[in-house]
């Protein structure tokens, strides 16, 4: 569970893998409202927690790095590059991707 300012790239992981919480740092009751958001609801916690494991296996390995790295290469914007699969689809079959 992730409880942080509201940064652009710390937004769009948070949200991207609904994995926590955003507050404003420049308002000091934005965190205490999340806070209290988070201790009031268990399910709230244990979802988040589930999903941070799953989008950490899913977005931080090298797969997925090869494809960030990849879809670079090809000059590809995050909006434009066609995903893992074109990855996939360049590997020799069976490999781990």
């Amino acid at each position: 569970m992730l409880v942080a300012s509201d940064l652009p790239y710390i937004r769009s992981v948070i949200e991207q893998g609904e994995v926590g919480r955003i507050y404003s740092s420049q308002d000091p009751a934005t965190l205490a409202k999340v806070v209290d958001e988070i201790l009031g609801s268990p399910d709230l916690l244990h979802a988040c927690k589930a999903n941070s494991s799953r989008f950490a296996r899913e977005s931080f390995n090298w797969q997925a790095f090869a494809w960030q790295l990849s879809a670079l290469y090809r000059g590809e914007t995050p909006e434009t590059a066609r995903g893992p699969e074109l990855l996939k689809a360049a590997m020799p079959a069976g490999s781990p991707v």
